[in-house]
């Protein structure tokens, strides 16, 4: 299905897949606070936003188009995918804290988590996905 509609402010035409409703467990959202805490002195917050581009999970975006970040944050399944440079994936090919990804020549790498404390370890990943 593709969504047409107008943007009034920019006066033009939108087509595109329509947007899917955002609701965020209370996990999931502790899960965007913490991210946004660690992004907080290094990008513009108020550009970052939230998608429900899938049905299977959330996506951080910067800017409106970089799609940085995507997670699951449930009783089944836990994880987050990062979309790393291509300088920080060479020097991550076996890091642990990327064991669930197995292509590693796809853009986003995939870590599970065990808990929100997990978050902490992928710090720096997290700023450098996001980092324009």
């Amino acid at each position: 299905m593709i969504q047409i509609g107008f943007d009034f402010e920019k006066k033009e035409i939108i087509v595109g897949e329509p947007v899917k409703e955002l609701c965020l467990s209370p996990e999931e959202e502790n899960l965007v606070e913490i991210v946004m805490g660690y992004l907080a002195d290094s990008v513009d917050v108020s550009m970052l936003g939230l998608e429900k581009r899938s049905n299977d999970y959330t996506t951080f975006v910067y800017g409106g188009m970089n799609d940085f970040l995507r997670f699951k944050y449930s009783s089944r399944a836990k994880w987050i995918s990062l979309r790393l440079p291509a300088a920080i994936q060479k020097d991550n090919l076996e890091n642990p804290l990327f064991a669930a990804q197995r292509n590693k020549r796809q853009l986003h790498w995939k870590s599970s988590l065990s808990s929100l404390s997990d978050l902490e370890a992928l710090k720096p990943f997290i700023i450098a996905s996001c980092v324009p």
